[in-house]
């Protein structure tokens, strides 16, 4: 018996198909990315309220590292039940995915930082710099966690 998500999946990727997409990429990875996608949305609002809960002016790195730890572990969870298939036991699995979230937190930093080096706008700095980062997560929580 299919679970109400797995409807939903299949449904959007019955959707992409009928895509330009489609000649791209396989439908149900299009389905996955654009899931790990929202969740990394709620994980970015998560780590937002946290940070902007715990920062009281007078340093702001413990209450960010905070803040990107609560918005990994909420993503994790989310990432399990939504996006992927992980096998074996959620707690053992948890290092591995802060690890890749943590690389993936030092490229977007890497190229946050060229890109303003470069003198290229904040905006367009951050969103390159989500974006490679981004990419690095999907694959790292698809491949390592």
């Amino acid at each position: 018996m299919r679970t109400r998500m797995e409807r939903i999946e299949t449904a959007l990727a019955s959707a992409v198909r009928g895509t330009f997409l489609a000649e791209y990429v396989a439908p149900e990875r299009a389905v996955r990315v654009a899931e790990f996608g929202g969740v990394g949305a709620t994980g970015a609002l998560v780590n937002l309220l946290v940070l902007l809960a715990l920062a009281d002016g007078d340093g702001i790195l413990l209450p960010a590292l905070a803040a990107f730890l609560a918005g990994v572990l909420w993503t994790y969870g989310l990432n399990r039940l939504v996006t992927f298939d992980f096998d074996g036991g959620a707690l053992e699995r948890v290092p591995h995915y802060v690890g890749v979230y943590a690389v993936g937190y030092v490229i977007y930093a890497g190229f946050l930082t060229v890109g303003l080096a470069l003198a290229l706008p904040a905006w367009l700095s951050g969103l390159a710099a989500t974006g490679v980062g981004g990419v690095w997560n999907y694959w790292g929580s698809e491949r390592i966690a």
